[in-house]
């Protein structure tokens, strides 16, 4: 979703073109893409129509998570996953050429909002939230390959999960 609060300092110590962030520095996409040699990856809902995602686009929105009930509890307007997963469902459809798709790289770092919303909440203490988050995640996950992304790295997956 971008910057939460454009008054912020977000964007102050990492000067980017577009300022349309979350955070003061760079993002763990930023430092896979910089490991790799690519650009940025700038925030999706920050390109004009006329922009392509060709060398990727960045889908993340600060403080959400896997479940869709997680929303009424954020601060702000956050997209969930499954809102995620339709914004890159809608870009795949606009692209000219998919070819090179299936060596795109999806970087998916969320679930602990979900895990600590949980506790704080104490929505469920005997709930296994890390088996409770398996399927929804799991489900996003095919729809995702079956879209023709193949890799995808997940990070910040509480061991819970494992």
């Amino acid at each position: 979703m971008g910057n939460p609060n454009p008054s912020s300092a977000y964007g102050v110590d990492f000067k980017v073109d577009n300022q349309s962030r979350a955070t003061n520095g760079k993002t763990m996409a930023d430092f896979i893409a910089q490991t790799f040699g690519l650009p940025l990856p700038p925030p999706f809902l920050s390109l004009k129509k006329s922009e392509s995602i060709q060398f990727g686009a960045n889908y993340a929105s600060s403080g959400c998570g896997i479940l869709p009930e997680i929303k009424q509890y954020t601060f702000g307007n956050c997209m969930v996953l499954d809102e995620q997963v339709e914004l890159f469902k809608s870009s795949v459809k606009n692209l000219r050429n998919t070819d090179g798709l299936s060596k795109s790289l999806i970087f998916i770092n969320m679930g602990q909002n979900d895990l600590d919303l949980n506790k704080k909440l104490q929505y469920n203490a005997s709930l296994d939230m890390g088996q409770y988050l398996a399927k929804p995640l799991s489900k996003r996950l095919e729809m995702l390959y079956d879209l023709g992304g193949t890799q995808v790295l997940s990070e910040q997956c509480p061991s819970t999960w494992m």
